[in-house]
């Protein structure tokens, strides 16, 4: 992981790429579909929008799950957000 140390771009391109790769897999696809089964028996009238928005939530959790279980991801998490806060705030 330290090949990302300062580039929270590469972070976060890895990291969604790792999440897509994962729900792609055989057991992710069977995941996503257990999730819109039980999103559909909650709401049967759910729409293409709001399944979408709930795939987004459902990503997010996985990455602060990432986060959560590895002390050292989250660190340099931590680190590249800070440098690229004070990046934007600065230029």
């Amino acid at each position: 992981m330290s090949e990302f140390t300062n580039n929270y771009e590469q972070f976060i391109k890895k990291a969604i790429q790792a999440e897509v790769a994962a729900l792609n897999s055989k057991k992710g696809e069977q995941i996503m579909s257990e999730l819109l089964d039980a999103a559909k028996e909650a709401n049967p009238n759910l729409t293409p929008e709001e399944w979408s928005k709930m795939k987004e939530q459902f990503l997010m959790y996985i990455f602060a799950e990432m986060l959560k279980s590895n002390p050292e991801f989250k660190k340099q998490f931590a680190h590249l957000v800070w440098q690229k806060l004070n990046t934007s705030i600065e230029g």
